[in-house]
């Protein structure tokens, strides 16, 4: 070895030749390339996730408005079964005074907040015979039939029947006017079409008229 050679430390590995510089670059490139890769993840991953929160946050909405529905719904049927008990009854037909396509006696709504319904149709003429009317499909069967009236000094005997004959009456008469009246009977229905009718025919003898004030007839079929 001569003075101007100097023996290199083991320890400081030599210099790379061509050879490995060009493996170095293809390192590199690698290393570039999937760190494009990892960083377009990252943030595919961190949008998926942003859009699940959002996803998620708009299913809790959905959920609460559903229960919000099904409370409303619950309410909805609660306020029509304080209207109409007979509403959500499985058999139950509401016959009056939704529905009545005949009428004889000038039959009118009178609102009073007395009567459970918030009211009452009754006969304007208050004349023996005037009635109420509609035809109906009717399941053959054994049913009550149930009225809420109010009764008077100056009520009728209320006759219901279908076109083949009477199937029962109420009467309507008592000493002081009743409100939320309810009574009923049990007959048997033959099936088809039939016109059912509400009429007065004639009253009890203490009473001085034919009214009738009606809020609600309905039959409930049983057998």
């Amino acid at each position: 070895m001569t003075e101007f050679e100097t023996k290199r430390d083991p320890r400081i590995p030599p210099m790379p030749n061509k050879t490995d510089w060009q493996k170095f670059e293809r390192i590199e490139q690698w290393r570039r390339s999937n760190l494009t890769i990892i960083r377009q993840l990252h943030a595919d991953t961190y949008n998926d996730l942003h859009t699940l929160a959002n996803e998620s946050a708009n299913n809790a909405n959905d959920i609460a408005n559903n229960a919000n529905d099904i409370a409303n719904n619950a309410n909805d049927i609660a306020n029509l079964e304080a209207i109409d008990p007979d509403a959500n009854i499985s058999g139950a037909i509401t016959l009056f005074p939704w529905e009545f396509t005949y009428q004889q006696g000038g039959w009118v709504w009178q609102t009073n907040a007395n009567q459970k319904f918030g009211g009452y149709y009754h006969n304007g003429n208050a004349s023996n015979g005037d009635y109420i009317s509609s035809n109906y499909v009717i399941p053959a069967g054994n049913y009550r039939v149930h009225l809420d009236a109010v009764t008077g000094a100056n009520r009728g005997i209320v006759s219901f029947s279908a076109s083949y004959g009477s199937l029962g009456t109420f009467d309507l008469y008592s000493a002081s006017t009743t409100y939320n009246y309810a009574n009923y009977f049990h007959t048997a229905i033959l099936g088809g079409v039939r016109r059912l009718v509400l009429s007065c025919q004639s009253k009890n003898a203490s009473s001085s008229g034919y009214i009738a004030s009606i809020s609600k007839l309905s039959l409930h079929r049983y057998s």
